[in-house]
């Protein structure tokens, strides 16, 4: 048995309408008198920013139910464009060696699912509030490729993740709140392009070393792991400004063994395969002090 939900249409579609949109703020051409970003001329710099932006998200769950029942339990959930904010702070000690701290919030305030499937624990139609969340740190490399300020850059990032997902409790518990906690690593390449442009593009993975399920769980976790994706751009409005554009794609796969409390039936699931994605999109200011 499969059950699907789907909170507004074409999730993809309108995220991509809002990339589209945004990025065209950067088809004009650098101001007259701008200068190259400061992390391509070598210098010590840091700046602070805050962004919005949205993600979509899709939830994925399928295990073994108890004895009697269906044997199969299969749950699929999308999250069409959750609105968010971000914060971000970034250091460069030198054009290679740099520190990036950021975080999200967003928040979906109604996710209906159908009364057949479940409702509220006071009983009544299970139109929930969904907050989706993440935390990165990162230590930064940068292998340039030639001297020149515009030289085109090999990136290494190693740092650590949290991300994930809260709901309102439902009967039965069909969607469980999941944080994934662990170490990152990210590989690509950055691309200025003239004085107050730069491209980057990189790929990496995250290996969860912890799973936190609340309030009910899919069993014991066998194992965990993520690919991530991200494409940014980086445009210098003025000497102390500038505007970054960012997309970002994670896909996380946990198996699960033993027995698990959550399920349609009420009785539990047993070797439980949980496949979660995330799409992120957004546009942020940030501030060189």
């Amino acid at each position: 048995m499969t059950r699907r939900l789907y909170h507004g249409s074409l999730p993809h579609a309108r995220l991509l309408a809002l990339c589209c949109v945004v990025g065209s703020i950067f088809a004009a051409g650098p101001a007259a008198g701008q200068i190259a970003l400061p992390v391509q001329t070598g210098q010590t710099w840091t700046d602070v920013g805050v962004g919005i932006g949205a993600t979509n998200a899709s939830l994925r769950f399928e295990g073994r139910q108890y004895q009697a029942l269906p044997p199969d339990m299969r749950f699929e959930t999308a999250l069409d464009l959750v609105p968010a904010a971000s914060l971000h702070l970034r250091h460069w000690i030198d054009r290679s060696f740099g520190l990036r701290v950021s975080g999200s919030l967003g928040l979906l305030p109604s996710l209906v699912i159908p009364t057949e499937l479940a409702t509220r624990t006071d009983g009544s139609e299970a139109t929930l509030q969904v907050t989706t969340r993440e935390l990165q740190t990162a230590l930064l490399y940068r292998l340039h490729f030639g001297p020149s300020p515009t030289a085109i850059a090999l990136q290494l990032e190693l740092g650590f993740d949290l991300l994930g997902y809260t709901v309102q409790e439902t009967d039965p518990p069909i969607l469980v709140s999941t944080t994934y906690v662990g170490p990152t690593a990210n590989l690509g390449l950055h691309v200025p392009i003239g004085a107050a442009f730069a491209v980057g593009l990189s790929g990496g993975v995250l290996l969860p070393i912890y799973v936190l399920e609340d309030p009910v769980d899919s069993g014991r976790v066998d194992s965990s792991r993520a690919f991530t994706g991200e494409l940014s751009l980086e445009y210098q409005l003025t000497r102390s400004l500038l505007l970054g554009l960012g997309a970002r794609w994670v896909g996380l796969s946990t198996s699960y063994t033993d027995h698990g409390s959550r399920g349609v039936s009420g009785h539990g699931v047993y070797d439980g395969q949980a496949d979660d994605t995330f799409l992120q999109a957004g546009l942020n200011v940030r501030y060189i002090l």
